[in-house]
């Protein structure tokens, strides 16, 4: 809050440069989706989006919109299983969609950050090991989604470049997890040589240590094969049924599609989305899907409807249920706002 009555010159000075660099942490990710906007306006008829998307019948959207329920629901039940604690899946489930609410609206996916805040209060954890359940959780999805772009490549003819790709996504997270098992294994060791040398240490220093140890316990779950194991399978689940929701879309769309470009679809839509953009990807995740799925000749109207169609389940479901899951809360959209950029800054 600004109290700049009787102020200094340089208090003033950084309240308002707070609106100006928060423009400017925006700014990359809103450009990198208005570009991607524009190339798709500028190449698609849109014309034939709509004849597409209207001729795609409502027994298909409820079938899809169905199957997008079952993948949330194995989705979360991912999540459960990584958390340090149990609760109950309902709950899981709610506080899930309450970070998608705000992924939607708030850019830097400031939604993980205020799932790791409420489930903490919730588990009476501290938010950073909440936070590693998330990190987990995604990294399950970038090995998932460049599986699916290596399953789908040998229906390709030009797919090396692709190809090199995915299995980078796939050997980085691999050595990524790999070095958490490491660091979790011998945290112990690690702790006994490095508390004593933090005695004396400046203040800075030891809380950064505490918070470290924080990011650490929640990364212990690894260390737990059989939930590690469950976890994964839940998480096999959530995207077997995100390759159905693509296909049976897919298929509304365009004459007998070969599933290979469903699973090619999901894994570039997943990776693209991924990226810095505006808020829910906005931009980046259509155009990643219709890049891909012109690669097998798919006509750009048909390509985009369908990531038209999947944008929008997840984006009008999560809503809701965010909305109402946040109001459950005592909260509103932007005092949560706020609150996770409190935690950022008090971090």
């Amino acid at each position: 809050m600004d109290q700049s009555n009787g102020g200094t010159g340089p208090a003033l000075a950084a309240s308002g440069a707070r609106p100006k660099s928060r423009l400017m942490g925006w700014l990359p990710g809103v450009l990198a989706s208005a570009l991607a906007i524009g190339v798709l306006w500028w190449l698609v008829d849109w014309s034939a989006v709509g004849k597409a998307l209207a001729g795609v019948p409502a027994s298909t959207l409820a079938l899809a919109f169905g199957i997008y329920l079952v993948s949330a629901g194995a989705r979360a039940r991912c999540w459960q299983l990584l958390l340090p604690e149990r609760t109950g899946w309902g709950r899981v489930f709610v506080v899930m969609q309450e970070g998608y609410l705000l992924n939607n609206i708030f850019p830097f996916r400031l939604g993980e950050l205020w799932r790791a805040l409420i489930m903490g209060r919730t588990l009476s954890r501290p938010p950073l090991a909440i936070l590693s359940t998330i990190v987990i959780e995604r990294m399950y999805d970038v090995v998932f989604a460049a599986t699916m772009l290596l399953v789908a490549l040998p229906f390709m003819v030009q797919g090396e470049r692709a190809e090199m790709v995915a299995l980078i996504c796939i050997a980085g997270v691999a050595l990524l997890l790999l070095a958490l098992w490491a660091v979790i294994y011998f945290r112990e060791q690690w702790r006994q040589w490095l508390a004593p040398r933090l005695v004396g240490a400046p203040n800075l220093a030891r809380t950064l240590y505490r918070q470290v140890e924080q990011v650490v316990d929640g990364f212990a779950v690894l260390t737990n094969a059989k939930q590690v194991a469950a976890s994964v399978a839940w998480m096999a689940v959530s995207w077997v049924c995100l390759v159905a929701e693509y296909y049976v879309l897919l298929r509304a769309l365009m004459p007998q599609p070969p599933i290979a470009w469903a699973l090619f679809a999901l894994g570039a839509g997943m990776l693209g989305g991924a990226l810095p953009s505006a808020p829910s990807g906005l931009g980046l995740f259509e155009a990643a899907i219709v890049s891909a799925l012109a690669l097998f000749g798919v006509p750009l109207s048909a390509a985009l409807s369908l990531a038209i169609l999947i944008h929008l389940f997840h984006a009008l479901f999560s809503s809701a249920v965010g909305f109402w899951g946040i109001l459950r809360e005592g909260e509103t959209v932007f005092a949560v706002y706020h609150r996770v950029r409190n935690m950022v800054a008090s971090t």
